[in-house]
């Protein structure tokens, strides 16, 4: 099981990482010449401005709690074509998604059992779009 400190680093961690490709494909819809790839592109933006949301509200708040500040976005990391970089995310992101799922339980947490699973339907979605 995950222990509250932890799961306020987990929260952080993919506050910022949404936040960052929300940045990230925000930027992109304009300069993406394939049509397809830029409605994805704006879609797979605000979706991750909700993720972001979301997990930033399921952090944990302790009393005087030392962790009060939100990180700043995470820069994704992409070399060359946004799409292939885009989804090889979603898969590691997904994954990751299972693992922290093991780890939580949902008796005692159902709320960040919740958070997890609309996040990875959510993944699901934008990865089923793109290209393979």
């Amino acid at each position: 099981m995950i222990a509250i400190a932890d799961l306020i680093e987990v929260c952080d961690e993919q506050y910022a990482r949404h936040l960052g490709w929300f940045e990230l494909l925000g930027q992109r819809v304009r300069a993406e010449p394939d049509a397809k790839l830029q409605r994805l592109f704006a879609t797979a933006s605000q979706r991750h401005a909700w993720h972001a949301e979301l997990w930033a509200s399921r952090r944990p708040a302790i009393p005087h709690d030392t962790f009060h500040l939100l990180p700043p976005p995470a820069a994704p990391s992409v070399s060359g074509d946004v799409a292939a970089s885009y989804l090889e995310h979603l898969v590691g992101e997904r994954a990751e998604l299972a693992r922290l799922r093991a780890t939580v339980d949902g008796d005692l947490d159902p709320a960040t059992v919740r958070v997890i699973d609309l996040v990875d339907a959510d993944l699901a979605d934008l990865q089923s779009r793109l290209p393979a």
